[in-house]
């Protein structure tokens, strides 16, 4: 397998004595996992922070390859406080939703616009914001979204309902409103990407019920950074 062109770093830790692990999200082979020889010998290993957009090159006969070339290709985003803990987070995300080689060029583009917007974020709302739409867009290309128009009977959602939410399925309407109930006006909201503080509390709840059923009981560690 040959993998060669844009990609970013999502991680990277050591391997043996002076080489590295890096994972790779590439434009061409989606999720990539390398080995960069001599890595940590180098004085300035720049190329290889997360974050950063290279232009690389790496083969091997496995699913782990050998990177040849890793060099800055366009912006990095050193991102700092809690616009670091979101990249990470959606690092992580990535990582565990990616199948290795599996190209998703839509979700590579949808990735670099979330750093960037995380670069110019000042306010905690305009991250909260970057991150629910970042993990709408994830859900809805990688084919674990649910439908924002209609319920799982297949009835349009109505603004003055209340509804409940199965992760695998939808939404479900509900004869009385609870605490883990949202209305039909805020999912109309969330379908229309209309942001306000109630729109993004509920979407707050409900990706975090779609990511964890999709997870399958895996544990995001990066949501400990922001207790």
């Amino acid at each position: 397998m040959e993998v060669s062109g844009e990609a970013f770093v999502l991680h990277r830790r050591p391997y043996r004595n002076t080489s590295a692990l890096v994972e790779l999200l590439s434009r061409s082979a989606g999720k990539v996992s390398a080995v960069a020889p001599g890595a940590r010998n180098r004085r300035k290993n720049f190329s290889l922070e997360p974050f950063n957009l290279l232009d690389i090159a790496c083969r091997g006969r496995g699913s782990l390859l050998t990177l040849s070339r890793a060099e800055p290709f366009g912006q990095y985003w050193a991102l700092a406080g809690e616009s670091l803990y979101c990249g990470l987070y959606a690092n992580e995300l990535l990582s565990y939703f990616l199948a290795e080689g599996d190209a998703q060029p839509e979700l590579f583009d949808r990735y670099s616009i979330l750093l960037s917007d995380l670069k110019g974020a000042t306010e905690r709302g305009d991250r909260e914001r970057c991150l629910r739409e970042f993990e709408l867009d994830l859900l809805w290309l990688l084919g674990f979204s649910i439908d924002f128009s209609q319920d799982i009977n297949e009835d349009e959602i109505v603004a003055e309902t209340r509804y409940g939410l199965r992760a695998d399925a939808g939404f479900y309407p509900l004869a009385s409103s609870g605490s883990e109930s949202v209305s039909g006006s805020v999912i109309g909201k969330l379908r229309q990407r209309q942001w306000d503080e109630e729109s993004l509390l509920a979407a707050k709840r409900i990706c975090r019920e779609l990511i964890a059923f999709h997870l399958n009981g895996r544990v995001l560690h990066s949501r400990e950074l922001f207790r």
